[in-house]
Parts: C-alpha cells; sequence; structure tokens
C-alpha cells in the first residue's frame, strides 16, 4: 500500500520525548486528556497490536492519553503542521485501538504494522511504525 504524500510528510521527523520529558513538559500542555493510561493497559494493547509502543507513544500514554497539545504546531525541516488531537488509550471515543481497526484493518488506509496516534486539523492521521 502506498502512503499519502500527507503521511509520508508527516512522518518525515520524530521527536522522541522521552530523552527529556521534563523539557517537553514544559513546553506542551495537554488539554481534554483522559485518565493516564496504567502500565497494564499499554502492555495489554501492546499484545493485541502484536508488537511494543515506541517510548514516547508510551511516555504520552502514561502521563497523557489524548488530548489536545498546546501549543499545536509541528515544526519539521521541510513541513509545519498541526496536532489537533492525540488518541487516547482505552475505552474512549476515537480511541487508538478503534482508530486502528476503522483505518487500518477495514478500510486499509496504511499497513498494519503502523499505527495513528494523532490528527491533524485536515484529519490527517500521524503515524508511527
Amino acid at each position: 500500500m502506498v502512503e499519502s504524500s500527507n503521511t509520508a510528510r508527516q512522518r518525515e521527523k520524530s521527536v522522541d520525548l522521552t530523552n527529556d520529558a521534563s523539557k517537553y513538559r514544559s513546553i506542551i500542555q495537554f488539554d481534554e486528556c483522559e485518565q493516564p493510561a496504567s502500565e497494564g493497559e499499554v502492555a495489554d494493547f501492546e499484545r493485541w497490536f502484536g508488537s511494543p509502543l515506541p517510548r514516547g507513544l508510551r511516555w504520552l500514554l502514561l502521563n497523557h492519553n489524548g488530548g489536545r497539545p498546546t501549543p499545536n504546531v509541528y515544526a519539521g525541516e521541510k513541513i509545519n503542521t498541526d496536532v489537533s488531537s492525540c488518541l487516547p488509550l482505552g475505552d474512549y471515543r476515537g480511541n487508538i485501538r478503534s482508530n486502528h481497526e476503522l483505518q487500518c484493518l477495514q478500510r486499509h488506509a496504511y499497513p498494519a504494522h503502523m499505527l495513528a496516534f494523532a490528527h491533524d486539523s485536515g484529519a490527517n492521521d500521524f503515524l508511527v511504525d
């Protein structure tokens, strides 16, 4: 399956939030978050997904579990875009699992080993590989 150009551009550069979590905690605020996910919930999801989650995504789920980041601009070397919302883990509307089941497993919008964890305001997904 071929990635859309938006998806390819959004995958261009990744940020590892765990390298200096305290730095990001003071720069990025999250509103409208769900209850932080537990280690057990993350482990259950990883078993269902069949792969461990990247450290940065684990950190995001364990500390914020979805929500709207402020500031919400992702500035890469060649692209700038907004991050409208991050997807939560758990029994919440629009959660990571239901989004993966719909977009990947039913619509085949991207390969099964990729996982959407956020959307921009144009409903494009941010994916981890």
